[in-house]
C-alpha cells in the first residue's frame, strides 16, 4: 500500500536512473528503471538519485550552514528577493500554454525559495522539483514541503532529470553546469540564475575573513553560458535590513566566509549585536540555444 506521507511521488517522472539513464517508475515505496536498480523513498519523502557508487566533488553545505540559512530565510530577511523571483516565474508561466509544466530548482538548499516560488505561482498545475547535493538539507526540504518532490543529485555529475523535462531552471546561489542545464530544459524553456552584486552585504567588508564578490559576476555568467544560452532580461534587486542576534550569528554560519573565518574573528563577530545591511541580487533569465 501507497503510505500517505508519499502521496507527492504518484509518479517518478521527470527523474532518471543514476545508474543507467532510463526513467523511473513509482513503486509502492520506491522508485525503479526498467533494468531493475531501485531507490527507496526515504521516510522523510526525498530519493537519494546519488546512488551507482560514483563519486561526487562536493559534499554540500554542512549540517549547521544548512539549519542557519533556514533560520534565517524563514524570518523573512530575503523576501523581497524571493518576491522577485516568483513573481517572474509566475508572470512567464502566465503567458504558456496550459500542459505539463517543470520547475526544477538546481541547488535547492532547504526548499525556501522553491517554496516561495510556488506561493506564487499558487493557481499553476506545476511539478516542483528541488534538487541538491546535500542530504541534510534535502531532508529539511522534504520535510517542510510534502507537496513538492525532492532528490539528492551533483549538478557536476549527469542531473537525473529526462531531456527537455523542465519548464524553468532555478540556480540560486549555487554551482552552474550550462551542458546539463542545456540538456534539461524544454526548447522554450527559461533558466533564472540570482546571485549577489559586489554591494551585497558591503558593510561586512570591514571585518577581516569576510570574501568579496566577484566583479563583472554577470559578465562572467553570461560568457560561462555561451553557447548554450542566451540572455533575455536581466533585473537588480536591493534593499536594506537591520540584523540582530540570533540571526546575525545565522547569517556568519551560512555564507562561504564562515570556514575562512579565524577563531579570533568568529568571535568578533558573535559579539556583535546589531547591523544595518545593504542585501543587493541580480536575476538573469536565458534561453536554451537551438542545436
Amino acid at each position: 500500500m501507497v503510505e500517505e506521507r508519499f502521496r507527492q511521488w504518484q509518479t517518478g517522472r521527470p527523474f532518471l536512473c543514476p545508474v543507467c539513464g532510463q526513467g523511473l517508475e513509482r513503486i509502492t515505496n520506491s522508485l525503479r528503471c526498467p533494468d531493475g536498480h531501485v531507490f527507496d523513498i526515504a521516510r522523510e519523502g526525498y530519493v537519494n538519485l546519488l546512488a551507482g557508487g560514483k563519486q561526487t566533488k562536493v559534499t554540500g553545505d554542512l549540517p549547521e550552514m544548512v539549519r542557519a540559512r533556514r533560520r534565517f530565510l524563514e524570518a523573512g530577511y530575503y523576501e523581497p528577493l524571493a518576491q522577485m523571483v516568483g513573481e517572474y516565474v509566475a508572470e512567464w508561466l502566465a503567458d504558456k500554454s496550459e500542459g505539463e509544466t517543470a520547475v526544477l530548482d538546481v541547488g535547492c538548499g532547504e526548499g525556501y525559495f522553491l517554496n516561495q516560488v510556488r506561493i506564487y505561482c499558487r493557481n499553476r498545475d506545476v511539478a516542483w522539483l528541488g534538487m541538491d547535493v546535500s542530504k541534510t538539507a534535502v531532508r529539511l526540504a522534504a520535510r517542510r514541503y510534502p507537496t513538492m518532490r525532492f532528490v539528492v543529485g551533483d549538478v557536476w555529475q549527469q542531473i537525473p532529470v529526462a531531456n527537455s523535462a523542465v519548464s524553468v531552471l532555478l540556480n540560486i546561489f549555487a554551482p552552474r553546469n550550462p551542458t546539463e542545464f542545456r540538456r534539461v530544459l524544454a526548447p522554450n524553456g527559461r533558466l533564472l540564475l540570482i546571485h549577489p552584486t559586489p554591494n551585497h552585504l558591503h558593510q561586512l567588508r570591514q571585518y577581516p575573513g569576510i570574501l568579496s564578490i566577484q566583479p563583472q559576476k554577470t559578465d562572467h555568467i553570461t560568457r560561462q553560458l555561451h553557447p548554450w544560452f542566451q540572455p533575455i532580461t536581466q533585473k537588480q534587486t536591493e534593499f536594506t535590513f537591520t540584523l540582530t542576534q540570533p540571526h546575525l550569528n545565522d547569517l556568519w554560519h551560512m555564507t562561504p566566509s564562515y570556514h575562512h573565518l579565524t577563531p579570533t574573528q568568529k568571535e568578533k563577530l558573535a559579539n556583535l549585536d546589531t547591523l544595518q545591511l545593504t542585501a543587493s541580487f541580480v536575476l538573469q533569465s536565458f534561453k536554451p540555444v537551438s542545436n
